[in-house]
């Protein structure tokens, strides 16, 4: 029953790749989610944490990564962009922009390498209008990417599940790593994925297509 089950999602990842209507649907899903964060980024002051994040970003980088105890990934990428951008509210928000709506296709891309794009494409419709999530996205701190690397931890842990090669391994732990990096929390996203495995064993993987 369950073999049944895995290669019926399997069958319907391959359906759904077929189906243009779909993804469509997702790029305007992630289109709208980016008019939603950008709009009005930069109508407020920095807060408290917002300002330590302009204060670190606009360190040179070697006293930066000495100084930073959480976040070390984020910093180091806001202080690269900062240095071609400014640092005005707009710009030191628009990364966590960026990150947040391209957390919206992935969520669709979850949902379809699950099976279930039906859920995904909900979920992707849910987190484009979430309040807290635009509030996030429009915060200069390492949240919004902290989510996005989160969801791209998940997705290459499926499919490092179903086919085992050395670059979906490869990408799964770099990115796992990467997260932890950009965020403290992200090791708990590895303590609750492994133990899936022992779900899907292997005997029980699902079919590669």
């Amino acid at each position: 029953m369950a073999r049944d089950k895995l290669k019926l999602a399997s069958r319907v990842r391959s359906q759904v790749a077929h189906r243009p209507g779909m993804e469509f649907l997702v790029v305007m899903l992630a289109l709208f989610a980016g008019i939603l964060r950008f709009f009005h980024l930069a109508s407020k002051s920095f807060w408290l944490d917002e300002g330590g994040t302009a204060h670190r970003v606009a360190m040179p980088l070697v006293p930066l990564i000495a100084s930073a105890l959480n976040m070390y990934l984020y910093f180091v990428v806001v202080h690269g962009w900062q240095l071609v951008a400014g640092a005005s509210e707009f710009m030191l928000r628009f990364p966590s922009a960026i990150f947040a709506t391209a957390a919206v296709p992935l969520i669709y891309a979850l949902g379809v390498e699950l099976g279930v794009p039906n859920a995904g494409l909900m979920g992707a419709l849910f987190v484009t209008v979430n309040a807290t999530c635009i509030q996030y996205a429009q915060t200069a701190r390492s949240y919004a990417l902290l989510v996005l690397l989160v969801l791209l931890s998940s997705l290459l842990f499926l499919r490092s599940i179903r086919r085992a090669s050395f670059g979906n391994c490869a990408a799964y732990v770099i990115t796992g790593v990467s997260g932890v990096y950009t965020h403290l929390f992200a090791i708990f996203t590895p303590v609750s994925q492994l133990p899936s495995l022992f779900i899907f064993r292997p005997e029980r993987r699902l079919p590669s297509d």
